[in-house]
């Protein structure tokens, strides 16, 4: 049978338990144990247990020791403030005894006595999510080289058609596009072969028997299991070998199979191949859904959870999507989804309760809900009716690295309460701190990982009634301390009205922008050299109190409301922040180095350069 080049195969790749696994990683003492993973306390105090550095009530832990999170085990408390933070996620051990993530820590260990809490690490007064999003990092990059060539891997989002957007990637999920290494895998291998090891893999197979059995599962009062109750995890969720009917399916003679299926199958081997590389190299296991699109896909992947995989033929996608309510579908969790699901009273005009009734009802009919809630009804519907007959035109982007790294906080508590508005310049300098140790260590990683530097830093903030206000500027040092006083000195203009002890912030942070690739140590030598002849031929130019260059010559002048004095940015090649440095940027030179606080180890790399 030739296949031909219609037709996508895409799988959903998602972690299980992912939180929960990497702790287990960190510490295996919790291997097997019923277990979850709490947020902290934003509001806990000095007094909270722990015995990290207390930052803003925020008492700072990291990743390892892992021990030193346990906030609860064996019965005993061990971090108190950690006991009501929200649960982010939940072992299947634990789910087992019936925790979800609906519940907090405390409640969850009134549901479980022998549960295991352990908090997320902390610092810089709030939660460090690092060692998570490292885990995925690799977990990535395994499934992508495991894959093979062609294969498109974009970390999972959760979409929303209310005009809001897409939120921050997961860390735990991923799309792989792999229509090309199913192609390939099937040129160079016997379709016999193909379905064997796709059989053997436990592949399970939706169709009607699945769309009963999940739209029953975990059934709620108010009738079929809803979008956030899936997503929670319940106890239905547990290994299973396949059913009567997936085995049928897979023993089909070779006249029965179509290309679509043919090519699904290859894919489910992939897939396979690369979720047993995970379990072995990271330790980690994964579910997975494969089909013909994201919106399918993202869908069977969560039918047969933890370390199982389901496909989706196209023959079986109305039998699956029928029964299931609008917000299981990916898409239809926001202003969307309720509007379809509720319908408009206001105009006698009913909803629809499941998958089906949307297709079956049509455009038309979904467009006079719409009608005065979007701009273009029609086409909304449309594509809704689309969604909801499971066609979803969404490619696999490989996305591209960040275009800013940035740290924030709020501060919307209560005057005089922890996490209530910054008064004082002492405080906003002591929060400007934390949040560029977080900025300057992501820098290093990105500098380091991916050879190239941010070059310009904003700053923003939000007052006591205010909009929020930024400020912009050639980034000059990137150490956190450099990042810290250049971030506060952007703020002073946004701050000067404001009473010295009622400054009201509510909300601030700083982001570093505008990357540009790392030049290569011999090409930074030669450039070096360059500017250092160029500053030689110039005349001395008379310096500022500040000890920068007073003349503006070629530079940019003023970016986002900031001074242009030892600021600008070269048009022609040569820095406009005077001659101490030879042109280059601040950041390289001896003087600003050592005014920013940088180790002694990193003054001296700069000093072997030339710098100063």
């Amino acid at each position: 049978m030739h296949v031909s080049a219609s037709g996508r195969c895409v799988a959903l790749i998602d972690m299980d338990f992912f939180y929960c696994a990497c702790e287990r990683a960190l510490d295996p003492s919790l291997l097997g144990l019923p277990m979850a993973v709490v947020q902290y306390n934003p509001y806990e105090n000095s007094k909270s247990s722990g015995g990290g550095e207390n930052i803003g009530g925020v008492v700072s832990l990291p990743a390892q020791p892992a021990a030193a999170r346990v906030a609860v085990r064996d019965g005993r408390v061990l971090l108190p403030a950690a006991q009501n933070g929200s649960i982010i996620a939940v072992s299947y051990e634990a789910r087992e005894r019936g925790v979800t993530r609906f519940f907090r820590g405390r409640e969850a260990v009134a549901k479980c006595p022998e549960l295991v809490l352990v908090q997320v690490p902390t610092s810089h007064g709030k939660s460090d999510m690092g060692v998570y999003r490292d885990f995925g990092a690799k977990a990535l990059a395994l499934i992508h080289r495991t894959c093979g060539e062609g294969a498109l891997t974009e970390k999972a989002r959760e979409s929303h058609t209310d005009g809001g957007g897409e939120t921050a990637a997961s860390v735990d999920e991923m799309y792989v596009d792999l229509t090309r290494p199913a192609r390939a895998l099937l040129g160079a291998t016997s379709y016999a072969d193909v379905l064997s090891e796709a059989a053997a893999a436990g592949t399970h197979v939706a169709g009607a028997e699945e769309a009963e059995a999940e739209a029953e599962k975990g059934a709620q009062p108010t009738g079929m299991l809803a979008r956030n109750s899936f997503r929670a995890g319940h106890a239905g969720q547990v290994v299973r070998r396949i059913g009567e009917a997936s085995a049928a399916w897979w023993q089909r003679t070779p006249d029965e199979w179509d290309e679509g299926e043919i090519q699904l199958a290859a894919g489910a081997v992939i897939v396979a191949r690369a979720r047993a590389a995970v379990s072995a190299e990271l330790g980690f296991t994964c579910s997975a859904g494969i089909a013909a699109n994201k919106l399918l896909a993202k869908l069977c992947g969560g039918l047969h959870k933890p370390n199982q995989q389901t496909l989706l033929p196209r023959g079986a996608v109305h039998a699956l999507l029928d029964p299931l309510p609008i917000d299981r579908l990916r898409g239809f969790g926001g202003k969307l989804g309720a509007i379809l699901r509720e319908g408009r009273p206001d105009l006698g005009l009913p909803g629809y309760a499941t998958a089906g009734e949307l297709r079956s009802g049509g455009g038309a009919a979904a467009a006079r809900l719409l009608r005065g809630e979007w701009s273009h009804p029609g086409e909304e519907a449309a594509r809704a009716v689309r969604m909801a007959s499971g066609c979803d035109d969404d490619a696999v982007r490989e996305r591209p690295l960040a275009k800013q790294v940035g740290a924030c906080k709020n501060f919307s508590g209560a005057r005089g309460s922890v996490r209530g508005p910054i008064d004082s310049r002492a405080g906003l300098a002591e929060w400007a701190s934390q949040l560029a140790e977080d900025i300057a260590a992501r820098l290093a990683q990105q500098r380091e990982e991916h050879g190239r530097i941010a070059t310009t830093l904003v700053a923003h903030v939000s007052l006591d009634g205010q909009a929020g206000r930024s400020r912009r500027s050639q980034l000059r040092d990137p150490s956190a301390c450099g990042i810290a006083r250049q971030g506060v000195e952007l703020l002073g203009p946004l701050l000067e009205l404001r009473p010295p002890t009622r400054l009201g912030i509510t909300n601030f942070g700083f982001s570093a922008d505008s990357f540009e690739k790392e030049a290569h140590p011999k090409e930074r030598g030669s450039l070096q050299r360059l500017f250092s002849a160029a500053a030689a031929a110039a005349p001395t130019q008379p310096r500022t109190a500040a000890g920068g260059a007073s003349g503006r010559g070629r530079g940019r002048g003023s970016v986002g409301g900031a001074s242009s004095k030892g600021a600008g940015r070269s048009r022609g090649g040569v820095g406009s922040g005077g001659p101490s440095g030879g042109g280059l940027p601040a950041y390289f030179t001896k003087a600003s180095v050592a005014k920013s606080c940088m180790p002694p180890k990193a003054l001296s790399r700069f000093a072997e350069r030339g710098a100063g």
